[in-house]
Parts: C-alpha cells; structure tokens; sequence
C-alpha cells in the first residue's frame, strides 16, 4: 500500500507549463458502518450508513461524523419515505486501518421534515486483507487522482436510532489520498 501511495504522490507532479497551477489536494481516514432498524410493529423502516471521517490534510472534506438515512412506513399506503442527513463533529481516533472510535448524538434533518437521533459509541477493529483501488485522470487542463484502501472490521459498541437499538453491517475502516492539479 504504502508504495501505491508514493506511486500515486509521484503521478501528480506532470509536466506544467510556464502557466500558473493550482493544486488540491485531501487526505484522511475514517471508517463505515451501514445500519438498519424495524419498529416494534413491524411498520417503521429505516436504513442508512455512517461514515467516521478523520482529516489528515485538505479543506474540501467535513470532517466528524456523517449519516444519511432512509426510513418507511410500510403500513401508510400514503407513506413514500423520507430521506435524512446529518453531521456532528465527535471526537473520535482513527488508526489508519487498524482501529477507530467514536461516540456522541448525530441528529439527522429529514427533507420532508422531522428529525432522527442518533446515539453511538463505536469501535472499529481492522480484520483481514487490505483491498485498495485507484484512478487518474488527465484532461486538457486538469489532471486528478484518487487513491484509496479499505479493510473490513470487527464493530464493538452501540448504534441506537430514537432510542432504540438498530442492527450494524458491512464495518469498515477506510483511507484515501485525492488531489486535483488545474492549469
């Protein structure tokens, strides 16, 4: 990994012109977890993913913790859904792909009104092999690239949305390096 990162460092110095540049660049690490909740009648749906997002370097990415949910009344014929997004700065630790930690309220603004809370205390535990993916991209003007690596995770901890408990799947830890040069 850590010679794909230097590799991916090294493209993003191409050949510039005696025009001036300017550069972008991001990078971090966090982790992700989805999860999901049925109410106690079996109408309420909800579902939706939480991403821990750890900045190392860069502006252009909030840093904390950032959920989105959906959730249904699937006894209300005239229940289309709502969508929800909400964002809280926690204090958190993230270990590259080792382990992170978070815990707080993330309350989530639903679009069609109304609000979710969310209360946590999570630990993210790196298990398994590293997968890592890349792009680049060089446009007449432009040239960006993203590096990024993911390893699943053992999950510790609680999720409750409303109050009550909800399920956890697909934990992962996360780390990425983005940049974008523009002459």
């Amino acid at each position: 990994m850590r010679t794909a990162l230097i590799a991916a460092l090294a493209v993003t110095v191409p050949s510039i012109s005696a025009t001036a540049a300017t550069s972008t660049v991001v990078n971090g690490n966090g982790a992700f977890v989805a999860f999901s909740q049925v109410s106690e009648d079996g109408c309420v749906i909800t579902w939706g993913e939480l991403v821990l997002l750890n900045n190392n370097a860069g502006d252009d990415r909030p840093e904390g913790v950032l959920a989105v949910a959906t959730q249904v009344d699937t006894c209300d014929p005239d229940d289309f859904g709502n969508g929800f997004a909400g964002l809280a700065a926690l204090p958190s630790t993230a270990s590259g792909l080792a382990s992170a930690h978070t815990a707080g309220t993330v309350v989530l603004d639903g679009f069609n009104g109304g609000q979710l809370t969310i209360d946590l205390d999570l630990t993210w535990t790196g298990t398994g092999a590293v997968s890592t993916q890349s792009s680049r991209f060089r446009g007449e003007n432009t040239f960006d690239f993203q590096v990024s690596a993911s390893r699943a995770a053992n999950l510790s901890g609680f999720l409750a949305i409303d109050g009550a408990s909800a399920d956890t799947s697909d934990a992962l830890l996360i780390r990425g390096v983005a940049g974008s040069i523009l002459r």
